[in-house]
């Protein structure tokens, strides 16, 4: 272990034997080299021991299973950098990730968390499209409202925010502590992400995001009232804690959950956009930051009013958009090419899996 390393990434991983070699030399084939490396065999019983034992650059913990949230604290707690670096044992690191976002956060010391959009890819590495995430701080601050405005395996925060709050990943929330922690780190710090890549994010059978799907939405919505209770209470003010939640689990849905939302998308979405109304009224945000938040609002709202099956009343929902913005179908229409690469690869990657 470097007790002199500017980052140390931290790599939980349990029965991870497809992927690890390649996360592995993702972080030792970096362009920065100032790290430690430090994997938490969390109790595997498949090859992964052996793995681990090929490379001399890795400090290993071995432990009895106890799940990634625990595993990633006891990283942490052996880790001696500035900033601490996230991967995912099935994802893997662009060569330049750890130089850009060390280069970033020199840069902008008000940044405590920065993240990145990523390229999907499935078990055969195929790339599927590139997974988009908010940017500024005001914007993954909205979507952290909803649902988790960070790539795990893209983060990277400032060590020294872990000794503020006194508290790391809570186990209670897995498989979306990350999403928790982020929550709670955000009201001491500011947060961003890259818009380009940094990552590669693997989906495929056996990832958390398709075994726990249910158990992600379930905590996504506590998390989501835990946010709204810090950082939007005056929303509670008009909406009720029902109506928020239904909010929620229809941007959650995806295309794929619309049919389920048939009789009350309508209603849901018309709730949206006075949530919207409230929370600009309420925070104040720059020209950029409302003009940026309000495109990407139009977008999403077109996208649950306008793709199969169509919500009844869509007039009350076009309304509404127009007095956001008159162009807003020539918003709309500039986002189907990204759209339909997402609902192909909805469609066929999970199809596959």
């Amino acid at each position: 272990m470097k007790s002199n390393c500017l980052v140390s990434v931290v790599m939980p991983v349990y029965n991870g034997e497809r992927y690890l070699a390649q996360a592995i030399e993702s972080i030792l084939n970096q362009t920065f080299q100032n790290f430690e490396f430090i994997v938490v065999n969390d109790g595997s019983t498949d090859k992964t021991p052996a793995i681990l034992r090929r490379y001399d650059r890795l400090t290993v913990l071995n432990q009895e299973n106890q799940g990634v949230a625990a595993a990633s604290n006891n990283g942490i707690a052996l880790t001696s950098g500035k900033y601490i670096a996230r991967l995912d044992a099935d994802d893997f690191s662009l060569a330049n990730r750890l130089e850009r976002q060390v280069d970033f956060l020199e840069s902008n010391p008000e940044i405590g968390i920065l993240g990145s959009s990523a390229y999907i890819i499935d078990s055969e590495n195929r790339k599927w499209g590139i997974q988009k995430m908010p940017l500024s701080d005001a914007e993954l601050r909205w979507m952290g409202l909803f649902k988790c405005p960070f790539i795990h395996s893209s983060v990277i925060f400032r060590r020294e925010l872990v000794d503020k709050i006194n508290a790391l990943y809570d186990p209670a929330f897995a498989p979306s502590d990350d999403y928790e922690l982020w929550i709670r780190l955000l009201k001491i710090t500011r947060g961003m992400n890259l818009k380009s890549p940094a990552i590669l994010y693997r989906v495929h059978s056996k990832n958390a995001s398709t075994v726990q799907k249910s158990s992600i939405v379930t905590h996504s919505q506590e998390i989501s009232k835990k946010a709204f209770a810090i950082y939007f209470p005056q929303a509670y003010d008009c909406f009720t804690a029902e109506g928020i939640k239904d909010i929620q689990s229809l941007l959650y849905s995806g295309t794929r959950g619309y049919r389920s939302f048939e009789s009350s998308r309508t209603k849901i979405i018309l709730d949206y956009l006075d949530l919207w109304d409230l929370y600009k009224k309420e925070n104040r945000l720059s020209l950029n930051e409302l003009n940026t938040m309000q495109r990407q609002l139009i977008t999403k709202t077109s996208q649950m009013a306008l793709f199969p099956p169509f919500i009844s009343n869509a007039g009350r929902v076009t309304e509404r958009l127009t007095r956001l913005n008159k162009n807003w179908f020539v918003i709309f229409l500039g986002s189907l090419p990204y759209a339909f690469l997402a609902f192909i690869r909805e469609r066929l990657i999970w199809k596959r899996i």
